[in-house]
């Protein structure tokens, strides 16, 4: 904790291209939380996978021109009812390794 910070997730807005984290999903859920983000028009883009190895639900999310508060994404993953809970959020583009 000494070197982190805290956020007020009502003022915390979620813009342009991120990949949002979340843990204790399952790969059903993946798809359900796909669903409610799009039908929710938080974001332009949704698309969500699976990570079998790390147990992670990773969705890369492009924001509307009005991006949506942190907290207001919780609430629509959180009324789903899963176990999947927001851990991160990593802003730019997916990297891609580059070959040597």
């Amino acid at each position: 904790m000494k070197n982190s910070i805290q956020i007020d997730a009502a003022k915390f807005p979620l813009a342009g291209e991120s990949r949002l984290v979340l843990r204790g999903g399952t790969l059903e859920n993946a798809k359900t939380i796909e669903e409610a983000l799009m039908e929710s028009k938080l974001f332009d883009l949704v698309k969500a996978n699976y990570d079998a190895p790390s147990g992670e639900i990773r969705v890369v999310v492009h924001a509307s021109a009005t991006p949506p508060m942190h907290d207001e994404v919780t609430s629509v993953i959180d009324a789903l009812g899963t176990r999947a809970k927001l851990a991160d959020v990593i802003w730019g583009p997916p990297t891609t390794p580059t070959k040597v």
